[in-house]
Protein backbone atom coordinates (compact mmCIF):
# COMPACT_ATOMS: atom_id res chain seq x y z
CA UNK A 1 0.00 0.00 0.00
CA UNK A 2 1.08 3.61 -0.88
CA UNK A 3 1.70 5.92 1.54
CA UNK A 4 1.18 9.84 0.89
CA UNK A 5 4.66 11.58 2.42
CA UNK A 6 3.65 15.13 0.49
CA UNK A 7 0.72 16.82 -1.02
CA UNK A 8 1.43 20.21 -2.17
CA UNK A 9 0.34 22.33 -5.40
CA UNK A 10 3.25 23.29 -8.10
CA UNK A 11 3.65 24.78 -11.53
CA UNK A 12 5.12 22.16 -13.60
CA UNK A 13 8.49 22.90 -15.06
CA UNK A 14 7.73 20.02 -17.70
CA UNK A 15 4.79 18.21 -19.20
CA UNK A 16 3.20 15.55 -16.94
CA UNK A 17 0.18 12.98 -17.15
CA UNK A 18 -2.77 13.39 -14.41
CA UNK A 19 -2.23 10.04 -12.10
CA UNK A 20 -6.17 9.90 -11.79
CA UNK A 21 -6.97 10.61 -15.28
CA UNK A 22 -4.45 10.25 -17.10
CA UNK A 23 -4.67 13.44 -19.39
CA UNK A 24 -1.47 14.90 -20.27
CA UNK A 25 -0.75 18.79 -19.38
CA UNK A 26 1.79 21.03 -20.76
CA UNK A 27 4.77 22.76 -18.78
CA UNK A 28 2.99 25.69 -16.97
CA UNK A 29 0.14 23.59 -15.54
CA UNK A 30 -1.02 24.20 -11.88
CA UNK A 31 -1.15 20.53 -10.69
CA UNK A 32 -1.12 18.81 -7.42
CA UNK A 33 2.29 17.12 -6.93
CA UNK A 34 1.80 13.62 -4.12
CA UNK A 35 5.20 12.08 -2.72
CA UNK A 36 4.34 8.47 -2.22
CA UNK A 37 6.18 5.68 -1.04
CA UNK A 38 5.36 2.15 -1.18
CA UNK A 39 7.80 -0.86 -0.64
CA UNK A 40 10.50 1.10 -0.29
CA UNK A 41 10.10 3.00 -3.84
CA UNK A 42 9.71 6.79 -3.28
CA UNK A 43 7.90 8.61 -6.26
CA UNK A 44 6.10 11.49 -7.58
CA UNK A 45 2.71 11.43 -8.76
CA UNK A 46 0.52 14.79 -10.07
CA UNK A 47 -3.51 15.45 -10.09
CA UNK A 48 -5.27 17.80 -12.09
CA UNK A 49 -7.62 19.46 -10.28
CA UNK A 50 -10.49 18.06 -11.75
CA UNK A 51 -8.87 14.68 -10.01
CA UNK A 52 -8.46 16.54 -7.29
CA UNK A 53 -11.99 17.66 -6.62
CA UNK A 54 -13.45 14.07 -7.51
CA UNK A 55 -11.48 12.36 -5.17
CA UNK A 56 -12.24 15.04 -2.19
CA UNK A 57 -16.35 14.45 -3.26
CA UNK A 58 -16.11 10.94 -4.10
CA UNK A 59 -16.68 8.11 -1.40
CA UNK A 60 -12.95 6.85 -1.63
CA UNK A 61 -11.04 5.44 1.32
CA UNK A 62 -7.09 5.55 1.54
CA UNK A 63 -6.85 2.06 1.37
CA UNK A 64 -8.19 1.79 -2.43
CA UNK A 65 -6.24 0.63 -5.07
CA UNK A 66 -6.47 3.16 -7.71
CA UNK A 67 -4.54 2.56 -11.05
CA UNK A 68 -3.48 5.87 -13.45
CA UNK A 69 -6.38 6.44 -15.20
CA UNK A 70 -9.12 5.04 -13.20
CA UNK A 71 -10.39 8.65 -11.78
CA UNK A 72 -12.38 9.10 -15.51
CA UNK A 73 -14.30 6.39 -14.46
CA UNK A 74 -16.11 7.88 -11.63
CA UNK A 75 -19.60 9.03 -12.63
CA UNK A 76 -19.35 12.85 -11.29
CA UNK A 77 -15.72 12.74 -13.07
CA UNK A 78 -17.07 14.47 -16.59
CA UNK A 79 -19.34 16.95 -14.59
CA UNK A 80 -16.70 18.29 -12.55
CA UNK A 81 -14.72 18.80 -15.89
CA UNK A 82 -17.05 20.72 -17.09
CA UNK A 83 -17.42 22.94 -14.06
CA UNK A 84 -13.67 23.68 -13.79
CA UNK A 85 -12.54 23.94 -17.54
CA UNK A 86 -15.79 24.88 -18.65
CA UNK A 87 -15.44 23.21 -22.26
CA UNK A 88 -16.32 19.67 -23.37
CA UNK A 89 -13.43 17.56 -24.53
Amino acid sequence: MAYCISNKYVTTRKPHHCWGCNRKFPAGTRLTAKVCADGGVIYTVYWCEVCERVWTVGDYRNDEEMNEGDMREDDYWEEARVEIEGATE
